[in-house]
């Protein structure tokens, strides 16, 4: 036997294959696991080049996810908090002009709106829409005082009253009265405060158009509206109609969702209810939904960069794992022939392989989703300072974060191991031990 060589002496490679009798399945995988973690671990400059590799391609998905889920839990919060989960429903004429011949008007009707409200009434299977209810967009001539410009009317029925958007944040909700248009009440956004100038606790009252409505709250600016259109007055559905509506015709339908989740379906039911209705394409859908759902274009193309970035990272760490485990095999026949002369499975041997190049796509795993929880809040800034729509950006590190890297980083790592198994698969042990 040469002195210099490295390679396990017969009595080692026997006692680790060969535990002693009583130990068994356990014993026998206590050694197996020991002879892969020493060959595992060895720190050769390419296995630890490999190992890193892995780990970067490990932190970057990580961190993709990190921050594209917390994205996403923003832009639901944004949803939820801020725009109501509603879609509104505004009259059309289709693509061709002459499908609406047959109706009274072309506009919306209470024929069309009684026809949605009972099609979206909850049944078996799914929940329904939170709330149909008519509302009116619209634009008056705003005076107070030495004050006067055009401003955008909201006119709201008593079920938008509920979402966030229409809550005061200074004074009061409409009476009982103002939603029965006996007096006249209104709102008006921040923005519309300051530029008029009023304090709800003195007596403010405004001409908007030819009559005289009563401030009673300031609500929030909108959102999502450009900043001409954030001085908006908003007043109840029914003084709104009395004043520009017209008998039996709707300006628009509002219609709301119970959950993120149920966006998709109720927006589906609302478009075959309208087909129906007023014939297909013969009207227009506008809303927050579709800010929305660029926003969440915008995180999954983010999502699916910095996937396909992390993934391209993780398939070179896979070759070089390849290569690692293919120099191994090479550099280490003579101890697998020692090992299946003394009576060791060819089996024992690629499971042995197919372990190491495993561990290693689990540890560079582990290290990647690691320093991925370590600097996701670090990335969530940095991402916030130069984009405006993500100032409140916050990573979610959850356990989908946590699986996909490992997962797809361990399941790379096996992959890895089946060339270099194959290869120990078709050793002759023979030759080499006549070479030795």
């Amino acid at each position: 036997m040469n002195p210099h060589d490295s390679s396990p002496c017969p009595q080692i490679v026997q006692a680790e294959l060969f535990p002693p009798q009583g130990g068994g399945v356990f014993a026998h995988g206590y050694c197996l696991l020991r002879m892969v973690a020493r060959s595992t671990f060895s720190l050769e400059l390419q296995l630890v080049l490999t190992l890193l590799t892995m780990a970067i391609g490990s932190l970057a998905l990580a961190a993709t996810l990190f921050a594209g889920e917390g994205a996403l839990s923003l832009l639901w919060q944004d949803l939820d908090l801020l725009m109501g989960n509603r879609v509104a429903v505004h009259s059309d004429l289709g693509p061709d002009k002459g499908l609406l011949k047959r109706r009274p008007t072309a506009d919306l009707t209470t024929e069309d709106f009684a026809y949605v409200k009972a099609r979206l009434a909850p049944a078996a299977g799914w929940p329904g829409a939170r709330y149909v209810a008519p509302n009116y967009f619209g634009r008056a001539y705003i005076e107070f005082h030495d004050k006067s410009r055009y401003m955008s009317v909201d006119g709201i029925a008593d079920e938008l009253l509920s979402e966030p958007a229409y809550r005061p944040l200074q004074g009061r909700d409409f009476s009982a009265g103002a939603l029965n248009a006996l007096v006249w009440e209104c709102l008006i956004t921040q923005s519309a405060a300051k530029f008029l100038n009023i304090r709800i606790e003195k007596d403010s009252a405004i001409r908007v158009g030819s009559q005289r409505f009563q401030v009673v709250g300031i609500v929030p600016d909108p959102p999502e509206a450009d900043p001409p259109f954030k001085p908006r007055i908003i007043m109840p559905y029914t003084a709104s109609h009395h004043l520009w509506g017209r008998p039996g015709v709707l300006d628009s339908i509002v219609v709301a969702w119970n959950g993120p989740e149920n966006m998709d379906p109720t927006v589906r039911a609302l478009c075959a209810a309208l087909d129906e209705c007023r014939l297909p394409g013969a009207y227009r859908l506008s809303s927050s939904q579709f800010a929305i759902q660029k926003r969440r274009g915008i995180v999954s193309n983010f999502m699916v960069v910095g996937s396909a970035q992390s993934l391209f990272c993780i398939l070179v760490a896979t070759i070089g794992i390849i290569n690692v485990m293919l120099a191994n095999v090479v550099r280490r026949s003579r101890e697998f022939a020692i090992r299946v002369a003394m009576g060791a499975h060819h089996r024992d041997i690629i499971v042995m392989v197919l372990l190491e190049s495993f561990l290693l796509g689990l540890v560079g795993a582990v290290i990647g989703i690691v320093a991925a929880a370590l600097v996701a809040s670090p990335l969530c800034t940095l991402i916030s300072s130069h984009i405006q729509e993500a100032s409140q950006l916050r990573p979610y590190i959850g356990v989908r974060g946590i699986l996909i890297p490992l997962i797809v980083c361990s399941l790379s790592g096996l992959a890895a191991g089946v060339i270099p198994a194959l290869r120990v698969r078709k050793l002759d042990i023979l030759e080499v031990l006549r070479a030795e």
